[in-house]
């Protein structure tokens, strides 16, 4: 009977001792999976990061380069807005002068009239 209680003994100590290992390990395998999950999660998290910041850098030129488009077509039209304000100065002047011309003639014309008469 002794011999049993010690072979009990010892199966319950080789089974505690097995039953330890085998939690270890499988707490190990858990961890090892989880772990395996969080660097696939950063990995994806950090390739969707980069795709984002591409779309973000894309989106930011094309609002840049609109905005020099409108810069450029608004330089262009002040360019012709200033042109014709330059003409149309150059005509008023040329008509200005002949308006001071038609009006020294006609000064002139009313000068001889007076001396005529006189």
């Amino acid at each position: 009977m002794t011999t049993t209680i010690y072979l009990l003994i010892l199966a319950l100590i080789a089974g505690g001792v097995a039953g330890y290992y085998l939690r270890r390990l499988i707490s190990q395998k858990r961890v090892s999976t989880a772990e395996t999950k969080a660097e696939k999660i950063l990995r994806d998290a950090k390739a969707k990061e980069q795709e984002l910041l591409l779309g973000a850098r894309e989106k930011a030129l094309k609002i840049i380069d609109e905005a020099k488009r409108e810069e450029e077509g608004r330089r262009h039209e002040l360019q012709q807005e200033k042109k014709r304000l330059e003409s149309r100065e150059t005509l008023f002047d040329k008509k200005l002068l002949e308006f001071e011309e038609r009006q020294q003639k006609l000064s002139e014309k009313i000068n001889q009239v007076e001396t005529v008469k006189a």
